[in-house]
């Protein structure tokens, strides 16, 4: 991020915003052109954060949006929907789901706690940016104690019988180990004097390139609802 112009915090929180307006106003195809654009972007720009988001517990995941969206009834217009119909349902599900994740993974690998804290602090809020920053940085170690924590059990006989018991003991384990890792940023914080009305370093700066995201992102959504209103006038 040094070398390469790359958006700031500001361009980054204006994507996970734009991302949610998009899939809550859009009409279906324009969502799944924002979709496709995103997806472009995590590949090509960003591939630290979709290398992190490729980990078993997301496939899981999207077995279970699929099979959840078969067996269960789904909210349609059709009176008895088909499967298909609950394919496309889950479908789409699926991309706003994933696409959610996907940016809050880009928004956790590349604005720091540090940044976030100081736009907390320049705001009036002192200790809520370092909460938040500890709760985005917490997804990357979250995947890796999950691997760790299934392929300890697995070397051990689990998930082979007793699944239900075994999936308890697994959730148990994050938890302790997720709490022993905010236990230690709490000392390692109260160590080196921290405090929440304290700012480290200058704000953040909206840049070029966050103008650039959101100019680009706002002409996209009011450019899509401008459409959709007038093809719904025709």
């Amino acid at each position: 991020m040094n070398s390469e112009k790359k958006p700031g915090i500001y361009g980054y929180i204006g994507l996970i915003f734009f991302t949610f307006l998009n899939f809550i106003f859009l009409p279906v195809p324009m969502q799944l052109t924002f979709a496709a654009c995103l997806w472009l972007y995590v590949i090509f720009f960003e591939p630290s954060a979709l290398k992190r988001m490729i980990r078993w517990p997301l496939a899981i995941f999207t077995v279970m949006i699929l099979l959840f969206t078969i067996i269960m009834p789904t909210e349609s217009s059709v009176p008895n929907p088909s499967i298909a119909d609950r394919y496309v349902f889950g479908g789409m599900l699926l991309v706003r789901s994933l696409s959610i994740i996907a940016v809050l993974q880009v928004f956790a690998t590349r604005v720091s706690v540090l940044e976030l804290k100081n736009l907390f602090v320049s705001i009036g809020i002192p200790g809520f940016g370092f909460v938040i920053g500890i709760a985005f940085h917490l997804l990357p170690l979250t995947h890796k104690i999950a691997h760790d924590t299934k392929n300890a059990m697995c070397l051990r006989g689990g998930f082979r019988r007793k699944i239900v018991k075994d999936s308890r003991v697994f959730l148990d384990a994050m938890m302790i180990q997720l709490l022993g890792k905010c236990d230690i940023i709490t000392a390692s914080a109260k160590t080196r004097a921290y405090r929440p009305e304290n700012r480290y370093g200058s704000p953040p700066r909206l840049n070029r390139e966050d103008a650039i995201v959101i100019t680009t992102l706002g002409i996209y959504f009011i450019g899509s609802i401008l459409m959709a209103f007038f093809i719904s006038l025709s």
